[in-house]
């Protein structure tokens, strides 16, 4: 226990020297007890050493930090919250309080509540990068605002060029912001943060698929056939990869069409039955074809210009 108090940086003078020692020796001790307890996940016990040691009145923005901690354990949500803002009250840039009552709102669903906090944070820490993050998360995800989730993420990567951030934050920013650029229908914007994407980690495999469909929908064929090619390096088989190189060969009239088109033509969904079409097509069955194409509309909604007998994109 002596050296547990020790590590905690509190000290005793010599016995007699001023007559609060006792008291202060007594609340050490509980505060000590307490971060003991909790080690050990005996978390109602900590508690009570914890509620114990609020009496010294101090540093009670650790007290409550620990309280508020133990009850997130114990599930009790609305204790945690009130211990954790306590502790944001008396000390605004301890930023694990701010944390903990950032997912205490999380974990009750109350997402405006949760993003009222990291605010908080940042006024407290302005430079915080995983605020900026999980604030560009939730509007994006939770509440429907990809301006402000833009805001947040463009912010985190102005901070990497002053600051060192994780690299996770700086993937997932271009890669947030590559999804948000292509739902406003700004496609040039959303090639260049899904590249950014891949070059921080070409392991990345949601953001080179999108990169890949938004260069397809773009007749960007060189790049999208470079993108494709180290899909296939770096990830398993896919029908879709293999239809999306038969559309590109079968409209530049390459033979090596026939190969992926047969690979994709294995799969009972759009991209199966399209290049189900294109092989008829070129296998000298256009008569067959047109029908088969048509059903093919009827079930997507959408006519994929490579499917016209001109072969005109």
């Amino acid at each position: 226990m002596c050296a547990l108090m020790h590590a905690l940086g509190y000290s005793q003078t010599a016995s007699g020297t001023h007559p609060d020692d006792a008291v202060r020796l007594e609340s050490v001790s509980n505060y000590s007890r307490g971060l003991l307890y909790k080690s050990q996940k005996e978390y109602r016990t900590a508690i009570s050493y914890f509620e114990k040691a609020l009496e010294e009145k101090s540093e009670l923005y650790r007290v409550y930090f620990h309280l508020a901690e133990c009850y997130y354990r114990l599930n009790d949500v609305k204790k945690t919250e009130y211990y954790a803002s306590l502790s944001v009250g008396e000390k605004r840039d301890f930023i694990p309080s701010h944390m903990l009552l950032y997912n205490a709102r999380m974990k009750s669903k109350d997402y405006p509540g949760a993003a009222d906090v990291l605010q908080t944070m940042l006024r407290a820490d302005p430079t915080n990068s995983k605020a900026h993050f999980l604030s560009g998360q939730l509007f994006m995800n939770r509440l429907g605002d990809d301006e402000k989730a833009a805001k947040h993420f463009e912010r985190l990567l102005e901070l990497s060029k002053e600051h060192s951030i994780e690299q996770f934050y700086g993937e997932y920013a271009h890669y947030y912001l590559g999804y948000i650029s292509y739902k406003k229908g700004n496609h040039e914007k959303a090639v260049y943060h899904l590249k950014e994407t891949v070059n921080l980690n070409e392991q990345n495999r949601p953001a080179r698929a999108m990169l890949i469909d938004i260069l397809m929908a773009n007749y960007l064929l060189d790049d999208a056939i470079n993108n494709i090619e180290s899909y296939f390096k770096l990830f398993s088989e896919n029908a879709k990869m293999h239809a999306y190189l038969g559309r590109i060969y079968y409209l530049r009239n390459d033979i090596k069409a026939v190969a992926h088109l047969r690979k994709a033509s294995e799969q009972m969904n759009y991209d199966g039955l399209l290049s189900k079409a294109l092989l008829m097509e070129l296998s000298g069955q256009g008569h067959n074809a047109v029908g088969f194409k048509n059903s093919i509309e009827k079930i997507r909604g959408v006519y994929f210009a490579a499917c016209g007998s001109g072969k005109n994109p």
